[in-house]
């Protein structure tokens, strides 16, 4: 016996997996359709891990904290070349981030949209056809009127042919 596969069921499973593996956030959407508060939230955490880049740590006012502070500079020194290149990516990593973010607003809106307009759509849909429906019964009724006519002549006709 053949069994049939459910392929939304398994799409449904893989993007669970996904989701759980690698944690995929839902943007959750707010009452006006937008997910910009979630997203401004992303970006400006995103902005403040810019910032830190070839920052020192805090120094904890230690012997050991001082022997940290002492080797964190000697590495930073030690890689000047490499903290610029570090925060120009991180910088173009921000803007392509908020880019994004702006596209998605823009589809969430054009998705809002367009669902509106489905609806007023569905509206006019459904009044027209029930315009059509009632134009038919009205026809049908005249219809059946004029068929009728003919008979109803006919018998009155004879019913004045027999006074």
């Amino acid at each position: 016996m053949v069994e049939t596969i459910d392929v939304q069921v398994i799409m449904r499973e893989i993007r669970e997996r996904i989701r759980k593996e690698f944690g995929v956030l839902d943007v959750e959407l707010d009452r006006n359709g937008s997910a910009s508060g979630h997203l401004d939230e992303l970006t400006s955490s995103l902005r403040s891990a810019q910032k830190l880049v070839g920052t020192l740590p805090p120094q904890p006012p230690t012997f050991r904290g001082w022997i940290g502070s002492l080797l964190t500079k000697a590495v930073r020194r030690a890689l000047f070349w490499y903290t610029p290149q570090l925060q120009s990516f991180h910088e173009s990593l921000v803007r392509a981030y908020e880019q994004q973010a702006a596209a998605l607003n823009g589809l969430v809106i054009a998705d809002r949209e367009n669902r509106e307009e489905i609806e007023r759509l569905r509206a006019q849909m459904e009044r027209l056809q029930s315009e059509i429906e009632r134009a038919s019964r009205l026809l049908g009724s005249e219809t059946a009127m004029r068929d009728l006519r003919p008979a109803v002549n006919s018998r009155a006709a004879r019913a004045s042919d027999g006074d």
